[in-house]
């Protein structure tokens, strides 16, 4: 078998198990015509936001859980820490001059993942840890403290994915929360589309210890298809303000009333506090996290923005001496700047706890075309013979007969035909310019065959439009797209090949 036909072959092979592999199994309870669509599932712990004015905002989210699928797949993803942008000012990418980065790559958090099409399933968290000290001096560094756990899956039959996260108590001052998780889940069953959302606590504390908030639970749900369903609540065991015990049913409006005038009373600020709200459009369910934050500082503009003004050439001194000591501390002030520039009156620092939100839809999203290869046969070409015509070889350009040379030095047009190839006398790279035939025989030259030239005007070489071609160049072109089918045959089983190795 040649390569040709052994690379059509594999074609033609790998083209049938495209066509043939399915996506992912169907559900027999689906009914005729079921649309899988898509479905979402989000959860997070606390979320710590950097919004400068009119820039992408920067979050580090402590615990957060990612569920879904799309028509037959399924994926999850699990993160104790994720540092979204954080990660490029102070990764690997922020490496400069040789330099270890602020946070090298075997301390940046993990990420932990699945897929249905993997089919790889997690029985036990992973550890996560905060990131921790640089090695100096060949010596290794030194990891962070625990920050908590984190685990994902997802199947194909049943067509479901979850993930889970866990994090130790996080406490910042007027925000502080124990015993944070979150859960999340979606599944496709008996032509439901389901998207569960979770998030829990043991202990929820708001400006100190002013208001707690004992087994806060954030939910959101959403179902599509067979059962309709789009819910959301906050839901806690018990509450207290100022140490006082507080009725479920009374306690977010005393909240937002006691929130309220401590907000006004911190106006100077821009303090800003929001109890969970539930939000719900077009199949999506999401209940807001409690936030507490500062936006447009209003003292900022008044005091520190002037301030900030008059102390900028000591700033910059400043940094230049630091960046000078070790320019990795250049990624470290651009962040001290963000900061600078909210406090200045332009943007917003934002602290979340909980949050979550439920997706379903009936998204079409069409399986590709089979691939269809077609007839690949090459058809057999008939090459036409191409007949040369005579060609003259000699040590002159003169006619036969003329005075340019001895009779003995001359070759007549039998005498080139019988000649081997090895011994034809070479071409000169130019043709002289034309010449009128001499009409004087050499009277010495009797013994050689003698016959008149047809006229003839010698030109220059140049193309000259003819048909003797013509058949030649279709050979050519049809050789040509041959050999760029079989290229394309074999770069498309090697990405066929590389693809399936990295799956």
């Amino acid at each position: 078998m040649t390569r040709s036909a052994a690379t059509l072959g594999v074609i033609v092979l790998v083209g049938s198990a495209l066509v043939v592999a399915p996506a992912g199994a169907q559900d027999a309870a689906e009914p005729p015509g079921f649309i899988p669509g898509e479905a979402t599932a989000q959860a997070t712990t606390v979320t710590v936001g950097l919004s400068p004015g009119g820039g992408k905002p920067i979050d580090v989210i402590l615990g957060k859980s990612l569920a879904r699928y799309q028509n037959r797949t399924s994926s999850a993803e699990g993160s104790a820490l994720s540092l979204g942008l954080l990660e490029i000012f102070l990764g690997p990418a922020s490496a400069c001059e040789g330099r270890e980065p602020v946070i090298p790559a075997d301390q940046l958090p993990p990420k932990t993942t699945n897929d249905s099409r993997k089919n790889q399933p997690m029985a036990t968290p992973v550890e996560v840890r905060s990131p921790g000290e640089n090695g100096r001096d060949g010596l290794p560094g030194t990891p962070g403290g625990v920050l908590g756990s984190q685990i994902a899956n997802a199947n194909a039959a049943p067509q479901t994915s979850e993930a889970a996260t866990t994090t130790t108590s996080q406490d910042f001052g007027v925000l502080a929360l124990d015993g944070g998780a979150t859960q999340v889940s979606t599944k496709l069953v008996g032509g439901v589309r389901e998207a569960i959302a979770v998030t829990t606590g043991t202990r929820l504390r708001v400006f100190g210890d002013l208001i707690v908030i004992n087994n806060p639970r954030w939910e959101a749900v959403a179902r599509s298809g067979a059962t309709e369903t789009a819910e959301g609540r906050f839901t806690f065991s018990s509450a207290s303000i100022l140490g006082l015990d507080r009725p479920a049913d009374s306690f977010p409006g005393e909240f937002n009333d006691f929130a309220g005038g401590v907000a006004n009373l911190l106006g100077w600020l821009g303090v800003t506090v929001q109890y969970p709200r539930l939000i719900t459009e077009a199949g999506r369910v999401t209940m807001t996290p409690l936030t507490l934050g500062l936006t447009n500082p209003p003292i900022g503009l008044d005091f520190i923005k002037p301030l900030l003004e008059r102390l900028k050439p000591l700033k910059d001194e400043n940094t230049a001496n630091l960046i000078a000591e070790d320019c990795n501390n250049e990624a470290i002030l651009q962040i001290v700047d963000l900061g600078l520039g909210i406090l200045s009156g332009s943007g917003a620092l934002t602290l979340g706890v909980g949050g979550v939100t439920a997706f379903t839809a009936a998204t079409d999203f069409p399986e590709p075309p089979a691939l269809e290869l077609g007839a690949l046969d090459v058809p057999a070409l008939e090459v036409p013979a191409v007949t040369a015509p005579p060609v003259v070889f000699g040590t002159s350009l003169s006619p036969v007969g003329s005075s340019a040379g001895s009779g003995s030095g001359s070759t007549s047009f039998a005498d080139a035909t019988t000649m081997a190839p090895d011994t034809l006398p070479s071409t000169p790279d130019t043709v002289p310019p034309d010449t009128e035939p001499s009409g004087d025989a050499d009277a010495g030259s009797s013994d050689e065959q003698t016959f008149a030239l047809p006229d003839a005007t010698l030109v220059s070489r140049r193309f000259e439009p003819g048909t003797k071609g013509g058949a030649a160049a279709a050979v050519g072109f049809a050789g040509l797209i041959v050999l760029l089918v079989l290229a394309a045959a074999d770069r498309f089983v090697m990405k066929r090949t590389k693809r399936e190795m990295a799956d």
